[in-house]
């Protein structure tokens, strides 16, 4: 038998890489923009609710929530904070998902961090994807505010 016993196991820290390897960077990244797709819908929505409910909106029901208050009108109703906050927090918690799901794939060494750069790259993401739904459904929008 050549088993040499002279050398003990290898410690956990000698055995560990650097980093994560370039499987799980992929593989994280992919997670988080699985994530980041599935969570569009609420994203979006989200966004939806957050821009009517920071505007002050006619209530005498000639326009309803998407009718900002103009001089002509009849009752205005400020913005609704609750709205605001509510949509806010689905907002940041899709990318806080997202950075957790990608973390769990990517291992890096400091689990705050690798949170952060996952959530990050969510962010990066969906505000990617957004203006592109954004195009999609709407071009005239952009074309309309480069001309002015």
């Amino acid at each position: 038998m050549n088993h040499d016993t002279t050398t003990g196991p290898v410690s956990e820290t000698e055995s560990r890489p650097a980093g994560p390897s370039w499987r799980r960077v992929i593989g994280a990244l992919l997670t988080t923009l699985a994530v980041v797709v599935a969570g569009l819908p609420v994203t979006l929505g989200a966004v939806l609710w957050l821009s009517v409910s920071v505007k002050s909106y006619d209530t005498s029901g000639q326009g309803g929530p998407f009718r900002s208050c103009t001089a002509d009108s009849t009752a205005c109703d400020g913005g609704d904070s609750v709205g605001a906050i509510i949509s806010v927090l689905l907002i940041i918690g899709v990318f806080i998902g997202a950075g957790f799901a990608g973390q769990g794939v990517l291992r890096w060494p400091s689990n705050a961090a690798g949170r952060w750069l996952m959530a990050g790259f969510a962010v990066v993401v969906t505000v990617i994807v957004a203006v592109i739904v954004l195009l999609m459904l709407n071009p005239w929008l952009f074309y309309t505010a480069a001309q002015h």
